[in-house]
């Protein structure tokens, strides 16, 4: 149920950034307030470039514990850090968390959705990095993150790879 809520929010705030984005005051930094950019990074690898979006952050305390995902979106690509299961906390916290597969905090994926549709995750081993949130305030967080992830290609039967680096955001931060 938790993640059909996920799923459901997720695709209404994309539909809404689709329709109501506006272009014409171009790109700004991330943190800025504008609806335009407060997430950035740097990708090389399979695919390249600096890529700049728009992100929020969503986390829900449960019985469990506690579920979280970043989520960037921008033009040709959809970054996501989320929550395996779930954090052993009551609430966000300021600290460094660790990327990585199954046995890590937290999992990784990059969507390119440029000429080839390609999803890069952190469960392929030897893939993995950090999430660094520097600061957690009323509805804001702030940080940077930074991790490689893979991805199987059938073509040529091999895994391709790509390196996140430079990231930075400062989100809202929503509990659902």
């Amino acid at each position: 149920m938790k993640n059909l809520l996920l799923s459901v929010l997720l695709i209404v705030l994309s539909l809404s950034l689709l329709s109501c984005s506006d272009s014409s005051t171009g790109p700004s930094t991330p943190g800025d307030d504008n609806g335009d950019v407060n997430a950035s990074f740097t990708v090389s690898g399979e695919v390249e470039g600096n890529k700049t979006g728009f992100g929020e952050a969503y986390f829900q305390v449960l019985d469990e514990g506690l579920d979280f995902e970043l989520y960037i979106e921008g033009e040709n690509f959809e970054l996501y850090i989320q929550t395996l299961g779930f954090l052993n906390a009551n609430s966000v916290e300021a600290r460094t968390y660790q990327i990585g597969s199954f046995e890590s905090e937290l999992n990784a994926g990059f969507d390119f959705t440029g000429d080839d549709d390609i999803t890069f995750d952190t469960f392929i081993e030897g893939t993995g990095g950090t999430l660094t949130i520097s600061s957690v305030a009323p509805g804001r967080m702030a940080g940077t993150f930074q991790f490689t992830a893979s991805a199987y290609m059938a073509e040529t039967d091999s895994f391709a790879t790509v390196t996140i680096e430079e990231g930075v955001f400062n989100v809202q931060l929503i509990e659902f």
